[in-house]
């Protein structure tokens, strides 16, 4: 598998956060997609998701109204994560 994913809870819920691990990056979205924050404990979650192709990571804190302005579908997603290795490379 290329992607390992982990979705933290939100901040005051029980669990700790899903792992996952996709071989595609539309598949990565669609997980992140069905995680985002509810508003119920927090408005926000921790992203992590490692590449192991690019021998890389991200992190990056989301709310769900980020996700809806940069990442509302699969292409926008992946220009995002894209350009989040181009700045952590720098």
């Amino acid at each position: 598998m290329r992607y390992q994913v982990f979705v933290e809870e939100e901040e005051g819920a029980d669990g700790a956060g899903d792992l996952a691990s996709f071989d595609d990056l539309n598949d990565v979205w669609e997980f992140i997609r069905s995680r985002l924050p509810t508003g119920i404990f927090s408005d926000r979650r921790l992203v992590w998701v490692k590449d192991r192709e690019a021998e890389g990571d991200v992190s990056f804190s989301l709310t769900a109204e980020l996700w809806a302005e940069h990442c509302e579908t699969p292409l926008a997603f992946a220009r995002c994560f894209k350009m989040f290795f181009d700045f952590k490379g720098k």
